[in-house]
């Protein structure tokens, strides 16, 4: 019996559909066993539209009609019965259910539709489908890319992706009830997926995406431009430290034009340049000489448990989704899972990652994991400084936030003393730090520390 995975129990065929429609009729969905609280998920009763006044999505009754005509034109063979349902989905994303019955033998066919809650968020899904192009062929744990659309033109009147549909259970509602043996499964296949990321690799840093000319990979470049170029399985072309100081220093010099935004991002660029250097110094940033895939959302609710047996023959789990893939730095693609061992920490504090009270089984959770992730991850995983590396090039080039700024200024120099007297560093001249950035900066006339 497969694993209970919660989801609505509407089922409706394309027969019952078609003439419930051209009757003018709508079926009144069922789903008692639904509790009211979940809001953000599209298993809701009739009675409650919750899920569609929060995300100002189309209502499930109105939209299984184009859900059902985009199948019958893009997957379903003549002589085929089709059924819709409605799954749980997330925050940002609705998903749901399409069984393709052949008529003929009776085989089935299991897919989900996956697209936007909110229509201003369709222009986001080539950056679900490009990681999914680039880890098709690849070791990596996901679900089956079977059809995508990033235009609106096609029977939905929407962008689209279309997936094998994985029985299984997530996380949150089933890991913590296996046995031990189970979850050391979990665990290597888990490890062994990030370490399959380490080999899927780009010239350039930047965020996967697809051209709008002929749909081939890209990469949107993370320099101030974000143009498109080509994607390139290669050696880095630049730097890590020469991408931060030509982004920073370019944002400065526009920051310092502006009289509000000088009031506090430049300041804060400012503040962080001789950071970059000394992480450079101590070898945080330029200890490799290639940028990887990093899945920047791979959280307790992305990893979904199959039915698979204990062996070595299938992956146990499937990572859900990609759309918050970039090409990075080694070290962006290792911040460690600490929820997979530490309960409590569902969220992912990295501060607490390597924390030593863990139990004996979660300790040797942690362990089979950390085997499996290989050398790359043990490396990058858990060292302060790695840390705020992370925190640095996601405040930089992911999702800037001011609040990270003084959590980076507050903890880095305890860090960096540190890792000079590890490494038995001299300490670099404060003045020869300043004169390297506003040497940068020179053919601009901007001088940023006086």
């Amino acid at each position: 019996m497969p694993l209970l995975q919660r989801q609505s129990s509407f089922g409706t065929s394309n027969k019952d559909i078609l003439a419930m429609a051209a009757e003018g009729a709508v079926p009144e969905d069922s789903d008692d066993a639904i509790s009211d609280d979940a809001i953000s998920d599209d298993a809701m009763s009739h009675n409650s539209n919750s899920s569609t006044v929060v995300h100002q999505q189309e209502p499930f009754d109105t939209i299984k009609f184009r859900i059902l005509e985009l199948c019958r034109a893009v997957l379903a063979p003549e002589n085929s019965e089709i059924s819709i349902e409605r799954l749980y989905g997330g925050c940002s994303h609705r998903i749901i259910g399409v069984t393709i019955t052949n008529e003929e033998d009776s085989a089935c066919s299991r897919y989900v539709v996956r697209l936007p809650r909110n229509p201003s968020d369709d222009k986001n899904t080539e950056r679900a489908v490009a990681p999914l192009k680039i880890l098709e062929n690849s070791a990596f744990p996901m679900p089956r890319l079977c059809k995508f659309d990033v235009t609106s033109l096609n029977a939905l009147g929407r962008p689209y992706v279309i997936l094998e549909r994985i029985d299984g259970a997530n996380y949150p509602s089933y890991f913590e009830h296996l046995p031990q043996e189970r979850k050391l499964v979990v665990a290597k296949d888990f490890g062994k997926a990030i370490a399959e990321l380490d080999s899927i690799r780009s010239d350039i840093a930047g965020t996967p995406g697809l051209s709008p000319t002929d749909g081939s990979l890209v990469v949107n470049t993370q320099d101030r431009s974000r143009d498109p170029v080509p994607y390139v399985n290669g050696p880095a072309k630049h730097t890590v430290v020469q991408m931060m100081l030509a982004y920073m220093c370019g944002e400065i010099m526009d920051f310092a034009t502006d009289p509000y935004e000088q009031s506090f991002l430049f300041d804060h660029y400012r503040s962080l340049l001789p950071v970059v250097f000394q992480m450079s110094e101590v070898g945080l940033l330029d200890d490799s000489d290639y940028f990887c895939l990093c899945h920047l959302g791979i959280d307790c609710e992305a990893i979904f448990f199959t039915d698979s047996t204990l062996n070595d023959s299938e992956s146990s789990i499937r990572i859900l989704h990609s759309d918050r893939s970039i090409f990075g730095p080694p070290f962006m693609a290792c911040s460690p899972p600490a929820w997979l061992w530490a309960r409590e920490n569902r969220y992912n504090f990295e501060l607490f990652a390597n924390s030593g009270a863990l139990t004996a089984e979660m300790q040797e959770v942690k362990k089979c994991f950390d085997d499996a992730a290989g050398p790359v991850y043990r490396k990058y995983a858990y060292g302060a400084g790695y840390r705020l590396a992370r925190q640095l090039y996601r405040l930089l080039f992911v999702d800037y936030s001011s609040r990270g700024v003084p959590v980076i200024l507050r903890e880095w120099p305890k860090v960096y003393e540190s890792l000079k007297m590890a490494k038995e560093i001299e300490d670099p001249k404060v003045p020869a730090i300043e004169t390297s950035i506003n040497d940068h900066m020179q053919e601009d006339g901007l001088i940023i520390f006086e």
